[in-house]
């Protein structure tokens, strides 16, 4: 990615911290976007405190993830394969429910649409697309 943000001449910094403490000061972004990382985070409350520390007042918090299925059957197939799924996924979790996680973090104006592309399973594939604010 930085050898071609340089060629493309984005200024670009990669730092290389945990979702949990990025050591970056408070209320510095407008934004902040997660896509297919919420699954994985170890520690995601922490994370999406973080989240929600680095954003300047009103700033968002923008998302496409995936995470536990609304229907009650598949839900309950998700956290059966979950824990054979981990090891095998790089520590993704099939079945947190990524909004819920999202409000409990004290973000606000919370809207998304939790669909399953068409074609795939949703025991592994039920997405949350969507914004709140920090």
């Amino acid at each position: 990615a930085e050898a071609r943000a340089r060629a493309a001449g984005i200024a670009f910094h990669m730092r290389n911290e945990s979702a949990e403490a990025t050591g970056l000061a408070s209320d510095i972004a407008d934004t902040v976007v997660s896509t297919y990382t919420l699954c994985t985070i170890p520690d995601l409350p922490a994370a999406l405190c973080e989240a929600r520390r680095l954003l300047k007042p009103g700033g968002r918090l923008l998302f496409c993830e995936h995470g536990r299925a609304r229907s009650r059957r598949t839900a309950q197939w998700q956290d059966r394969v979950n824990p054979w799924w981990r090891p095998l996924a790089g520590g993704c979790n099939l079945n947190r429910d990524i909004a819920m996680h999202i409000a409990a973090a004290g973000f606000s104006d919370l809207t998304f649409d939790r669909y399953v592309p068409r074609g795939t399973p949703a025991v592994v594939a039920t997405h949350y697309v969507g914004a709140a604010t920090g």
